[in-house]
């Protein structure tokens, strides 16, 4: 590499020290001795902040050297007080503390030899002032429209919030003896003693009331308080916004893009206040009631569009201390902020002994396309269940095909359990392995889980052959589900709706809407109905009242019209080839539908899978994603799209994986 960021000699050394200071923490905070720990919290700060400095600098940058010098400064400082503390023979996790600080300090010291050395050989190219006031490139703020900015204002390094407080039992201080009065020598003393002894204690005088101000006016806020009360509000109003860019039922995915563009103006307005209110982001957090998802999203995103790796870092360390219910929002923070600093955090959060964090940074980083394949071999080592699921599902759109195939058909998936087995054939399906086809016919067949078969045949009707219909149908009548209907609507032969219609006439109500829009699909009959129903699921009568109802044009379930309209218009549908509202099927008719404002937002992650599935191609499409990448993410699957050979060609036929099979 010529990048002057991987070429310092002190690249590695100042990652180990962030590190020994993530070690160092957890000692101190096992130590059983009374330390000026408020002393400590500040020199391992100032020491991580120092250490960010260099992380964010080329060699040619005078703060790369002088970070390294403060940096050694603050933890030799710590180690003084350390030393002072107690004997590192008799308290172990004080030695090893000490150990752990000595090899830091090594390390750092001749870190800060190497880069002398190189600047002196390289004193014309130095580049910056000698104590800059920010060690990363200061650019002009540029304002978030539709996505968000990576800004880079002018600050000094942050650092997390390190708690050293005790986890175990500290011994009370010893309490210290009252100097013992001389005897008496003579008899005046002895007089005067007593009568010592016999006078009752004076009684304290009562405090003095406070004057009363001399002004009505209430006196002015500090500016730099106001400035972190509008911060705050800033990142309140980020953190409801970031639920309100999530769909409901009555909208659609396009309703979302005015809730995220007030979102980012929100960030932009925080950004502009500048390093002053960037301490209410850990704040925010650590002041909520309760755990809060939100909120986790709010520092994870907040952090995540500020460059430099010591705001991802602290964004990350935060992210430790947090409740597990939090690490949804916090995953989501992570994949939408533009920061490429969370990569390589995510990439070291991998190596966590906590499956929980890991398995968020895998989610992490396969969403955001930087799954390195060295992490997923550990990963797997590991044989922890939930994170080979996790794993399983990321292979479907992480790294390339030659890669990721070759470790989905490691997993053993014929005696794989459930989950994996359904994770693991979706995602070969996504990468165009036809073998995985054979996975799902063969559990179909001989699987004695219930489970297992029902996603088995799902899958099959998303990628199998115009051959397969017996075996789905004969499932769908034998154990039906909503998703397998609605999966035989897009596998979509005039031979399934006869069972179709069958379902019509099921009590379950989900399964007969599936059913009525499997058969639409399929046929394109346009038998439709306006309904009135509740805005949401939600809504119930209150005190006898009905609640409020909104008109919807619904397909048809009475089974008896669409028996009529089987009879009148059936027989024009051609059984021979795969169609798709009554006319023969093309891959760009999923690209349609996933783009139409009508397509329900919970059914796009669903046509999504069956646009992979048809035409094996790669995207990071994500109905999660913002508006405006959505858009863009589209328009290029348009064109790859346009490049198969078969779109236009092959209609009617039966797709997998880019390449055509006659029905």
């Amino acid at each position: 590499m010529n990048d002057p960021f991987y070429a310092s000699p002190a690249a590695a050394p100042a990652r180990a020290a962030r590190a020994a200071i993530d070690g160092l923490r957890d000692l101190i905070r096992d130590t059983p001795l009374r330390l000026d720990r408020a002393a400590l919290q500040e020199r391992l700060a100032r020491a991580l902040r120092s250490i960010y400095a260099v992380l964010d600098t080329s060699v040619d940058a005078p703060v790369h050297l002088t970070g390294l010098v403060d940096a050694g400064h603050a933890l030799a400082e710590a180690r003084a007080i350390l030393s002072r503390a107690g004997d590192p023979l008799a308290v172990p996790s004080l030695g090893r503390a000490l150990a752990l600080l000595d090899q830091t300090l090594q390390g750092l010291r001749g870190a800060e030899l190497a880069v002398g050395d190189l600047q002196l050989a390289r004193r014309a190219q130095l580049r910056g002032g000698l104590a800059p006031v920010s060690p990363l490139p200061i650019r002009p703020m540029r304002a978030s429209l539709g996505l968000p900015r990576l800004h880079a204002p002018p600050r000094a390094p942050m650092a997390p919030t390190l708690s050293l407080d005790p986890r175990v039992e500290i011994p009370p201080p010893k309490p210290a003896r009252a100097p013992r009065p001389a005897p008496p020598t003579t008899l005046e003393e002895l007089r005067l003693a007593a009568d010592a002894a016999r006078e009752p204690p004076a009684e304290a005088a009562p405090p003095a009331e406070a004057p009363p101000l001399a002004s009505a006016h209430l006196p002015t806020l500090d500016e730099r308080e106001l400035v972190r009360r509008v911060g705050r509000d800033c990142l309140e109003d980020i953190a409801l916004l970031s639920t309100l860019r999530r769909p409901n039922p009555t909208e659609t995915w396009l309703d979302q893009a005015p809730f995220e563009q007030r979102l980012l103006d929100n960030l932009d307005a925080f950004v502009s206040l500048g390093e002053a209110a960037f301490g209410a982001v850990l704040l925010f957090h650590a002041e909520g009631p309760a755990p809060d998802a939100a909120r986790g999203f709010t520092v994870a995103f907040t952090l995540g569009c500020l460059e430099g790796a010591d705001a991802a870092d602290v964004a990350v360390a935060t992210l430790k201390e947090s409740a597990p219910v939090e690490h949804p929002g916090w995953s989501e923070g992570f994949c939408l902020a533009p920061s490429p600093a969370i990569d390589a955090a995510m990439a070291e959060l991998l190596d966590h002994p906590n499956g929980a964090l890991a398995g968020l940074a895998l989610d992490v980083l396969a969403a955001r396309g930087a799954l390195p394949a060295r992490s997923v071999d550990a990963l797997l080592a590991r044989r922890d269940p939930d994170l080979t699921l996790r794993v399983s599902r990321a292979l479907g759109r992480a790294m390339s095909r030659a890669q990721a195939v070759p470790r989905l058909a490691a997993l053993g998936l014929p005696d794989a359990p459930d989950a994996l087995f359904a994770s693991a054939t979706e995602s070969l399906l996504r990468r165009g392995e036809g073998n995985a086809r054979q996975l799902l016919r063969d559990a179909l067949a001989t699987s004695p889980s219930a489970a297992r078969r029902a996603r088995a045949a799902v899958l099959l009707a998303l990628s199998g052959r115009a051959a397969d219909l017996e075996q789905l149908v004969h499932v769908l009548r034998r154990e039906p589900t909503p998703a397998l209907a609605r999966a035989l609507g897009r596998f979509g032969h005039t031979g399934a709706l006869a069972a179709l219609v069958e379902l019509l006439r099921a009590e379950d109500a989900a399964l007969v809407e599936a059913a009525a829009e499997a058969l639409d699909r399929i046929t394109g009959a346009g038998l439709r109905e306006v309904v009135e129903e509740p805005w949401t699921p939600a809504d119930q009568a209150e005190g006898g009242a009905p609640p409020p109802t909104r008109a919807v044009e619904k397909v048809v379930v009475d089974p008896a019209r669409w028996d009529d309209w089987r009879r009148r218009g059936g027989a024009r549908l051609d059984p021979r080839v795969k169609l798709r509202g009554g006319a023969p099927f093309a891959p760009s008719m999923i690209l349609d539908e996933l783009g139409a404002p009508g397509t329900p937002p919970t059914r796009r992650e669903e046509v999504a899978l069956e646009l992979s599935i048809a035409t094996g191609l790669t995207s990071r499409f994500s109905p999660a994603d913002w508006v405006a990448r959505q858009h863009e993410h589209l328009a290029d699957l348009r064109t790859q799209l346009a490049a198969l050979p078969g779109d236009s060609r092959d209609r009617g036929a039966w797709w997998f994986g880019g390449a055509s099979s006659a029905g």
